[in-house]
């Protein structure tokens, strides 16, 4: 199997924000010193970035690999996505929503406590990979506006 690898270049990242840092500080006036301040933080920022990038990455992808070699990695359908994200979506806490898909056609049927709601579970629907269309059937239990 081949060896999980992260992408992108640190010393690069780190080359390019103390350039920038150097660039900002001598075109507003600072001085030789606060520039090697400055550079000295943004080499220490950027490194410490690359640190947790990088080991986010290889923890990652070594899970996926592992996944795959012992035949675990799962197949996501489009009505388990779906579901997923409006499931652990904050918005729509409360908000009692079931999910059917019919080859790339989402269907929305249950009840939601407002029109924002309604309006966020069809824009993550809508914006779901894979999806098409969505049958909105959501019905709004707030209460009509008095005049």
């Amino acid at each position: 199997m081949g060896e999980a690898r992260t992408t992108g270049c640190a010393g690069c990242r780190t080359r390019w924000l103390v350039s920038l840092c150097l660039a900002a500080g001598f075109l507003n006036g600072c001085s030789q010193g606060e520039a090697d301040c400055l550079a000295r933080i943004g080499r220490k920022g950027m490194a410490r970035a690359g640190a947790v990038a990088e080991e986010a990455n290889a923890r990652v992808a070594a899970g996926w690999l592992a996944m795959a070699i012992r035949g675990e990695a799962p197949e996501v359908s489009l009505e388990d996505r779906v579901r997923r994200r409006l499931s652990w979506d904050k918005e729509l806490d409360g908000a009692e929503i079931s999910v059917q898909v019919i080859q790339a056609k989402v269907e929305l049927r249950g009840k939601v406590r407002n029109a924002e709601q309604k309006q966020r579970a069809r824009g993550l629907a809508q914006t779901t990979v894979g999806v098409e269309a969505v049958d909105d059937q959501l019905q709004d239990t707030s209460p009509p506006a008095s005049k």
